[in-house]
């Protein structure tokens, strides 16, 4: 699971899309639901790296896959992917003050609208 849950004025946060909403306790018990599988489809970036940096491995040739600001999923690769953004270079993918994923690229954010 990526992202983390928390409390946005009484109600839960979805950890995926990050709206406050009444599905977020349908993920804490085990995934997406159908509108954030949706939306993930709909406005995702992935971005190709030599080197994507994480707080406990260093992933050679890899994907990082961004829903609006936040950090999907990242993996390493061997053969091409489709719809995939070589950028090259080192990505930093690390959690922020609220302990969500986000890549960063020579000190910029990563979004999936750039």
């Amino acid at each position: 699971a990526v992202g983390s849950s928390r409390a946005a004025v009484g109600t839960a946060c979805c950890r995926w899309c990050g709206h406050a909403s009444r599905h977020a306790a349908a993920h804490e018990a085990g995934g997406t639901g159908e509108h954030c599988r949706t939306a993930l489809r709909l406005s995702m970036r992935r971005i190709g790296a030599h080197e994507i940096i994480t707080d406990g491995a260093t992933l050679r040739q890899a994907v990082v896959e961004i829903s609006g600001d936040r950090v999907v999923n990242y993996y390493e690769f061997r053969d091409e992917l489709p719809m995939t953004e070589w950028l090259g270079g080192t990505i930093i993918v690390s959690r922020d003050d609220e302990g969500i994923l986000r890549a960063v690229k020579d000190g910029v954010l990563l979004a999936d609208d750039e």
